[in-house]
């Protein structure tokens, strides 16, 4: 929105911005070259407060998609990202992860990180469900890891993928066909979010979506083992689980 930039300009507030492509004028930003794409959304507040989101900074994210918000006032975790930020401000090698003392948060970026290994390493530890909604799913390889945890140890996988994301290569028919509770997403914008949630205890989410494509994107994911934050997520997902997505006949 140039009006609210504009607004921040005003009080001397300095702002920097990296996106993949685009150009606002009169403000300082940076169109990142990589391999894949700059696909990482994060926002930092006086190196105090950050957001991560599954969010382009669109007003047709903010109005129309569905996608998720994650407000976190921390110091470290701020200043982590700020040193970041200006890693790829500056072009300057700087940790691609980040692991709170107490383990119970945990931010990784792609691609120097394999983002899925963090996924993957959650639902092996999964003792009773795995919720997820994510706007495209065509890792085969996670998704045979999901089909394993059914069948061996009788957890309950329920998901929600982008309805117009569902062919020609996404797995969403290979895990309705092994037992997975999946539904296609049926609400008047696109599902755009990105998580997963695990025995109601722990949640992934950020801008990493489960495709190979990803892992060569710069991406962040953000992992958060925390009862009430799950909890809040499980509440939106069943949610949209309920009353925003429709069930497939196979």
């Amino acid at each position: 929105n140039p009006n609210f930039l504009n607004f921040l300009n005003d009080k001397n507030i300095d702002i920097k911005v990296i996106c993949d492509y685009g150009d606002i004028k009169n403000f300082k930003i940076k169109n990142f070259e990589c391999k894949g794409i700059f696909h990482a959304k994060f926002i930092i507040i006086d190196e105090n407060i950050v957001i991560i989101t599954s969010a382009n900074l669109s007003e047709e994210h903010f109005y129309k998609n569905h996608n998720n918000f994650v407000i976190i006032k921390n110091d470290v975790i701020a200043k982590f990202l700020t040193k970041k930020f200006d890693s790829f401000w500056y072009d300057y090698k700087f940790p691609y992860k980040f692991v709170s003392e107490d383990k119970k948060i945990e931010i990784w970026f792609s691609p120097e990180n394999n983002c899925c290994e963090l996924i993957e390493r959650e639902i092996e530890k999964a003792q009773k469900s795995i919720n997820f909604a994510t706007y495209v799913f065509t890792d085969r390889e996670l998704a045979e890891k999901l089909i394993k945890k059914i069948n061996e140890n009788k957890v309950d996988v329920r998901g929600i993928i982008e309805n117009n994301n569902i062919q020609p290569y996404s797995v969403f028919y290979l895990l309705l066909s092994y037992g997975c509770n999946i539904r296609k997403s049926n609400m008047s914008g696109v599902l755009h979010d990105k998580f997963f949630i695990f025995d109601k205890e722990k949640i992934i989410t950020g801008s990493f979506n489960p495709t190979k494509s990803a892992k060569e994107n710069v991406e962040l994911i953000l992992f958060i083992n925390d009862k009430k934050v799950a909890e809040s997520f499980y509440r939106e997902w069943k949610n949209l689980y309920l009353f925003k997505s429709i069930v497939e006949k196979f």
